[in-house]
């Protein structure tokens, strides 16, 4: 039988008696069981009493019970983890203010994460505070999101390549790093990632897929048999990713620090990128942590692989003068691809090669010289 409750319920103003008909089903903060959770909503107004992990945990099971995809609520969770590691999970809602999430944003912006990946984050935390302000009534600390500055595109961004003084910068200092902790093996790894992503210019997809024997071979059929172009050793390995079937190349700094790591790694792994600790494969969004830790090191700005992988097609394109060379070097299909979106030209570059080119009109009168060493071609006559 169903009997009435009186509630008293105390607010920031005063106090509120509330008269409700007890059922079976549903429960006010674990304690008294109400119908259809209409006190639920008085008791957490104004999120006096409700902290973020249990507003979280309700918003979840709102998804569920409107049967929304498995994928969309794991997605919801994850992002959800991030304004939980930044504000604090037992945080009251009513102290959550919109600093703290101007906050939470800038540090997901110095972090890296892309634009699409931020208005996703923006997309679910808007949406969850405004269920919050549906069901509790709670301030909308969201709304500060609305500024220009925060208006993240889901439509791909052309990024720049990382800055040729940033690279060098890193890789110069990268033994340096590998033994700064005594040679910690977390150091040691991260080096030969961020080193292999240099000389290589591959996909994150394509590092995270290779195996360790695959290094192993590379490395032995290297000191018999490599390559030998300026006195260095070629290294050539082969992994899969976007495209298929992909070639390695690398050099001697490179394959002195896959040694280092291949000598500290976990005997165990098949893969050549694992967890230290636990010995199994890293997660490929992990990887992206040892551009975090290194550029900290040499005191440069955060950047990333897909960063690294267009300085070096950019950097081959202008060494070469040819552009089938840098699509080569990048795995595309389409040489477009490359000349589009790798070739990247700016004012310093043009500025060079225009100096380069008033020089050697002043100074070489062989026209057709100037044209092949600029352009790769002859000059057409007028």
């Amino acid at each position: 039988m169903a009997a009435a409750v009186i509630v008293v319920v105390m607010s920031k103003c005063s106090f509120m008696i509330i008269c409700h008909k007890i059922c079976d089903v549903c429960y006010v903060c674990n304690v008294l069981p109400v119908m259809c959770g209409k006190i639920a909503a008085i008791l957490h107004m104004k999120g006096v009493c409700m902290n973020l992990n249990q507003s979280i945990e309700g918003y979840i099971r709102y998804l569920r019970g409107r049967y929304v995809s498995d994928a969309h609520v794991q997605s919801v969770m994850y992002r959800m983890r991030r304004l939980v590691a930044s504000v604090g999970g037992e945080t009251n809602l009513a102290d959550i203010t919109p600093e703290m999430i101007a906050d939470h944003f800038h540090d997901l912006e110095t972090n890296g994460l892309a634009y699409a990946t931020l208005a996703g984050q923006k997309s679910t935390l808007r949406a969850f505070w405004r269920w919050l302000v549906e069901q509790y009534g709670v301030d909308d600390v969201t709304r500060v999101l609305l500024a220009h500055r925060y208006n993240y595109d889901y439509r791909p961004v052309r990024n720049r390549p990382a800055p040729r003084d940033d690279l060098n910068a890193v890789l110069r200092v990268l033994p340096e790093f590998a033994a700064h902790r005594n040679h910690n093996p977390c150091d040691v790894r991260d080096a030969a990632l961020v080193s292999l992503a240099a000389d290589s210019a591959k996909r994150r997809g394509e590092l995270w897929n290779l195996r360790r024997r695959d290094i192993e071979m590379s490395l032995r059929r290297g000191e018999k048999i490599g390559e030998k172009t300026n006195g260095r050793t070629i290294y050539t390995a082969s992994s899969h990713g976007k495209t298929g079937q992909t070639e390695f190349v690398f050099f001697d700094e490179t394959a002195m620090l896959l040694r280092n790591w291949l000598a500290v790694m976990p005997r165990s792994s098949t893969w050549l990128w694992v967890n230290v600790r636990t010995g199994k494969r890293l997660r490929v969004d992990a990887m992206g942590l040892a551009f975090r830790r290194i550029c900290k090191y040499a005191g440069v700005p955060l950047f990333r692989f897909h960063a690294i992988r267009k300085r070096a097609v950019t950097d081959i394109i202008e060494a070469s003068g040819d552009t089938k060379i840098g699509q080569l070097l990048a795995g595309h299909a389409d040489q477009r691809t490359t000349q589009l979106h790798y070739n990247d030209v700016d004012a310093q570059r043009v500025r060079r090669q225009a100096a380069q080119l008033a020089a050697m009109r002043r100074y070489d009168d062989d026209g057709d010289s100037l044209a092949a060493s600029l352009f790769g071609g002859v000059a057409e006559a007028d």
